[in-house]
């Protein structure tokens, strides 16, 4: 396999705040950095590990969220992946405020 994990993912948002405080809270992710475009908006990097990170896109008067019927009631990005590893596993379900019982019920109904 040429690849290994991702390195990326770019994801558009009307909240860059309330983005941030969940994956900071749950995941100890941090903000790397941050980058002006302009009058266009802010792009901001969201550290999720070693070498991964989300480039978080807020473009100013983009009102796609409010527009579009969001996939599965969820919204147009549905969840991201990251794997934690099996040595996390409690701190996760801990933060997230669930048992490890509900989070494998999740995942086999397709939640997360």
């Amino acid at each position: 396999m040429l690849l290994d994990g991702f390195d990326h993912v770019a994801i558009l948002t009307s909240d860059t705040e309330r983005f941030v405080t969940f994956y900071r809270d749950v995941f100890d992710a941090e903000v790397k950095g941050e980058m002006r475009m302009g009058d266009e908006g802010v792009l901001t990097f969201v550290g999720i590990g070693a070498d991964r990170e989300i480039n978080l896109f807020e473009v100013a008067g983009n009102t796609e969220p409010q527009r579009q019927t969001p996939m599965f009631g969820r919204g147009r990005i549905d969840h991201l992946g990251p794997a934690p590893g099996e040595h996390n596993r409690e701190i996760f379900v801990d933060r997230l405020g669930h048992s490890d019982e509900e989070l494998v019920h999740w995942r086999r109904e397709g939640a997360i």
